[in-house]
C-alpha cells in the first residue's frame, strides 16, 4: 500500500511540472510571437522553424531547438564540425524575455542529449544580433 501511495505521489509530482513547463514554453511561444522586429530574427542561424516540442528546460532556461538545427563549418585546417542551434529564453519579469541564440559545436550530435550538448563549445548570440 505504501508503495502505491508513493507511486502516485510520484506522478502527480511529474504531471505538476509537466504542467509548469507546458506552460513556460507557451508562454515564451506568445512572447516571441508579439516580437517579431528583434534583430537576433536576421541572423543567419535562425534560418528554420523552432521545434517547440523538443523544447526543454534546463537551470530555469528554456531552450528551443531549431528542426532544422544542424549546420557543417569546415575551419581552414580542413576539419569540419557541424553546429546545433537553439533559442534560449531567460525570464526576466512578467511575461518578458531575454533571448539569446546559442549554437553548438561537435564533430557528432547523434548520441548526444540535450543537456550533453549544453556542455560543449558554443558561441551565443544577444537579442540585439551581437556576439
Amino acid at each position: 500500500m505504501l508503495i502505491f501511495i508513493l507511486f502516485l505521489a510520484s506522478c502527480q509530482n511529474e504531471a505538476i511540472e509537466s504542467d509548469a513547463e507546458s506552460e513556460t514554453i507557451t508562454k515564451a511561444k506568445n512572447w516571441l510571437k508579439n516580437s517579431p522586429d528583434l534583430p537576433i530574427v536576421q541572423n543567419k542561424f535562425f534560418r528554420s522553424d523552432i521545434d517547440w516540442d523538443k523544447s526543454f528546460i534546463d537551470n530555469e532556461k528554456l531552450y528551443v531547438p531549431f528542426l532544422d538545427s544542424n549546420l557543417s563549418v569546415t575551419k581552414v585546417d580542413g576539419l569540419s564540425k557541424t553546429s546545433r542551434s537553439y533559442l534560449v529564453f531567460t525570464k526576466l519579469e512578467k511575461d518578458s524575455y531575454n533571448l539569446n541564440l546559442e549554437i553548438y559545436f561537435s564533430n557528432d550530435f547523434s548520441n548526444l542529449e540535450d543537456v550533453e550538448i549544453l556542455k560543449l563549445p558554443y558561441i551565443k548570440i544577444d537579442e540585439n544580433n551581437q556576439l
